[in-house]
């Protein structure tokens, strides 16, 4: 009985990470259709879903190497799709950046890092532009529902950089470490 409880969890912990494939359908539509209070909610319910899964795995004891190698990424990849998919159907950015983040990112995992002496390094400039370009898409939808919010966005980020600077410091530790 114990194996089908922890099929369970794993079950749970995957369908968590794969709720960001719809919520990233439904922010490309909803910017598209200029419904930018949804495109917001669908893109918060996305970051949501990605900052738990991670932790609800390690505190279930679920983690397996199909959700962090394939299931975390590709759905990370897809919320982020789904950003740039919204901004590239009202015509802020062109077609051709959302062709380069899929396929550089897909590049960089399977033919760049494999070949690289110190791929963590990699993995840091990976982590900055993802959380660079996840900041630009949530400033956008948030000033779309009211100006004040991205304000308010913007004048936090320092403040939550602060509050993370040991997570940081280590995960930068970590990447450029000999």
């Amino acid at each position: 009985m114990e194996g089908g409880v922890l099929k369970a969890k794993i079950v749970f912990v995957n369908a968590v990470s794969a709720l960001r494939f719809p919520l990233a359908a439904l922010t490309a539509w909803a910017m598209w259709a200029g419904r930018w209070e949804i495109a917001a909610a669908a893109y918060a319910s996305g970051l949501v879903t990605d900052w738990i899964d991670g932790p609800i795995a390690r505190a279930l004891k679920a983690e397996t190497e199909f959700g962090r190698e394939w299931m975390e990424p590709a759905a990370d990849l897809a919320l982020l799709a789904g950003g740039i998919v919204g901004l590239v159907l009202i015509g802020i950015v062109p077609w051709w950046a959302l062709a380069l983040l899929a396929v550089g990112d897909r590049c960089v995992n399977y033919l760049v890092k494999p070949r690289v002496k110190r791929p963590q390094r990699i993995l840091f400039v990976q982590a900055v532009f993802l959380e660079g370009t996840i900041a630009v898409i949530s400033v956008f939808l948030l000033y779309r529902v009211d100006p004040r919010l991205a304000v308010a966005a913007v004048a936090s980020a320092p403040i939550v950089a602060y509050a993370k600077r040991r997570r940081i410091r280590e995960f930068a530790a970590w990447c450029f470490r000999e």
